[in-house]
């Protein structure tokens, strides 16, 4: 259809009109989107600082004396108020989502999360922690990574705690020997107890072999009390050639063979006998039957004024002798079963006087 010229600009001027009226509606459509989802926002906010805030205000009146805690509550409440879309359900998203690479994805609530290394509220007095095989993880802790299709993560939520973490503002006990037999241990140790601080990282880190990033956890004060287990020339050794062993170990205590033969002193060793018993579940001895231990006690001090304190061969008699009572479907161990196993002993050992 032929149009005159005057028709086409006409037609011009009105597209161009509609474009800028067009143009200005959708201006005005952004801009009150804008200001809905701010105002979204804005309610969303108001009603997450009203819900998260009671409970807020009572960890912070708990711990108001701990000036960490409180930090770390503000930093949490900031982060949970300017990550609301997190705690908003979006199925779409969750439908959208590759189930290869979901775990690709951080968890969203997992850095809220709070790992208790190690908890005492329950213990009464000062820890005590016995440390049997003191190797550098056992006793600094470390941190844990888990493998996904071949590729090994970790966060905070896998940082282990260790002995001396289970055992401050208490005691640690180690056996000196097992500590020897664990390369880094010892010299680990004795930093630790310089710098009165634990560092827990990898061991091969500390000598800088790995230089992969990870995570870096704070150093922890440290105020423990050690105590090393030992024969007379592990203290020698240590003394003569670890000249910080004297600054460190101030303290020596040699422990004696044997104990006057006191009432109260035999009190003890029954006691000794009846929580042997409880602990290894064990039939428990007769009046006669402690009497021949305590007798057999006397034997191995020989002094019949003492009593050896050598537990551990007292320890394997009356366990033998709960092997003897038992085959005989007896409840209780009586003197002679005690009896029987110290003869049985002897006969093992005898051999020497035997061939003489």
């Amino acid at each position: 259809m032929n149009l005159s010229q005057n028709k086409k600009d006409e037609i011009q001027k009105k597209k161009i009109k509609i474009n800028k009226d067009l143009n200005e509606t959708m201006n005005r459509v952004r801009d009150l989107d804008r200001k809905i989802n701010e105002d979204v926002k804005k309610i969303n906010h108001q009603v997450a600082l009203y819900t998260i805030g009671r409970f807020v205000n009572d960890i912070k009146e708990k711990y108001k004396n701990i000036p960490e805690i409180i930090e770390y509550i503000e930093n949490v409440k900031d982060d949970i108020l300017k990550n609301l879309n997190d705690f908003i359900s979006d199925k779409s998203a969750k439908l959208s989502t590759p189930i290869l690479f979901s775990w690709m994805k951080e968890v969203p609530f997992k850095k809220y999360e709070v790992n208790i290394i190690v908890d005492n509220s329950k213990l009464k007095g000062a820890p005590v922690i016995i440390e049997q095989n003191p190797t550098y993880q056992n006793l600094f802790g470390r941190i844990e990574k888990e493998a996904q299709f071949g590729v090994l993560s970790t966060d905070f939520t896998m940082i282990r705690s260790g002995s001396l973490h289970k055992a401050n503002n208490g005691f640690l006990v180690i056996p000196v020997e097992e500590l020897f037999r664990n390369i880094f241990s010892w010299d680990s140790l004795k930093m630790s107890l310089r710098d009165k601080k634990i560092i827990i990282e990898e061991a091969s880190e500390r000598l800088g072999f790995i230089t992969t990033k990870g995570l870096k956890p704070e150093p922890i004060s440290l105020n423990v009390k050690v105590i090393l287990i030992g024969l007379p020339y592990h203290y020698s050794i240590l003394y003569n050639l670890d000249t910080d062993f004297k600054k460190l170990f101030k303290v020596k205590a040699d422990y004696d063979l044997s104990m006057k033969r006191t009432n109260a002193n035999i009190k003890k060793f029954a006691s000794f006998i009846c929580t042997l018993c409880l602990k290894e579940n064990l039939n428990h001895l007769k009046a006669s039957a402690v009497a021949e231990v305590i007798e057999h006690g006397l034997r191995l001090s020989e002094d019949k004024n003492k009593i050896s304190t050598r537990f551990a061969d007292i320890a394997d008699i009356i366990t033998e002798a709960n092997f003897y009572s038992k085959q005989e479907n007896q409840k209780y161990i009586d003197s002679r079963h005690i009896k029987r196993a110290i003869d049985e002993k002897y006969y093992r050992s005898n051999l020497v006087q035997e061939k003489i």
